[in-house]
């Protein structure tokens, strides 16, 4: 059950409202995680116009995705100066190789008999780094923040490079739960 209160919704409300602010909350206890990779649970996402995002549009959201918000633990909101508040069923992964691999896994698009079935994500987040890892760098900030991420994560790695492993196959094996 997600067990935040009204003065809490006030709290995230006033960490989100402005441009480039986000927060990755435990909807059981209100506390934000200090490390673990997060991404979002597609298909639950929204995107909420700076204008029209309020706490009671925080609220109503939580409410409207209360069993996939449950089930995942945590809510994700990212606000965007030029689009407005993304607010998301977010899952947190352990912060090491293992939980960095299967937050990429999830972010990728699923593919469909006709083609992608559900959207992939923009950029999961480094939660203890406070970085983005952008699914699909398009300008050279992201490229840059992907490859520091990526950088840190390689280095977590047991065996073998992260770089080695292609976009499908990493896919593959969280799906499938095999070793890459």
């Amino acid at each position: 059950m997600v067990s935040l209160n009204p003065n809490q919704f006030k709290d995230i409300y006033e960490r989100t409202k402005e441009p480039d602010s986000g927060a990755t909350v435990n909807v059981h206890t209100g506390a934000q995680p200090t490390s673990g990779w997060a991404v979002a649970r597609p298909p639950h996402g929204r995107i909420v116009p700076t204008a029209e995002y309020s706490q009671k549009a925080l609220e109503d959201y939580a409410r409207d995705k209360a069993p996939a918000l449950n089930e995942a633990g945590h809510l994700g909101l990212w606000h965007q100066p030029d689009e407005g508040v993304y607010e998301d069923v977010t899952d947190v992964h352990p912060p090491t190789y293992a939980g960095g691999i299967k937050a990429i896994a999830q972010a990728q698009p699923i593919m469909g008999k006709r083609g992608v079935k559900q959207r992939g994500e923009k950029a999961i987040w480094n939660i203890g780094e406070k970085e983005e890892m952008f699914m699909k760098p398009e300008e050279p900030g992201q490229h840059q923040a992907t490859e520091l991420s990526m950088a840190k994560l390689r280095k977590q790695a047991p065996q073998g490079k992260i770089s080695d492993v292609s976009t499908k196959q990493l896919k593959e094996a969280y799906l499938k739960r095999k070793p890459v």
